[in-house]
């Protein structure tokens, strides 16, 4: 009976091992897998942002280098031709300088 005892007790001493080795298994994958995630996404994310970033400041350069022509009197078919715009959308930023 004593030698019964003693296998019941290491089973559950393993069974308790087991469960332990278990949670703290677990634990430590979901903290490795939301550390990979958000660094991940914050990579994500800045890439985005530097590519509409970029994007932005080009549009802007370009508007303001059409506004310029305008000033010095370039006329609104050429630009259109040059820059790929239409004629409206330079008209347009023809009124805002007015």
């Amino acid at each position: 009976k004593a030698w019964k005892d003693q296998k019941a007790r290491e089973g559950d001493s393993f069974n308790k091992g087991l469960k332990q080795g278990m949670e703290q298994g677990m634990e430590q994958g979901i903290e490795q897998g939301m550390k990979q995630g958000m660094d991940k996404g914050m990579k994500q994310g800045m890439e985005k942002g530097i590519t509409k970033g970029m994007g932005k400041g080009i549009e802007q350069g370009k508007k303001e280098l059409i506004l310029s022509m305008l000033e010095k009197g370039m006329e609104v078919p050429l630009l259109s031709k040059f820059t790929g715009l239409s004629e409206e959308d330079i008209s347009k930023l023809q009124k805002s300088l007015l």
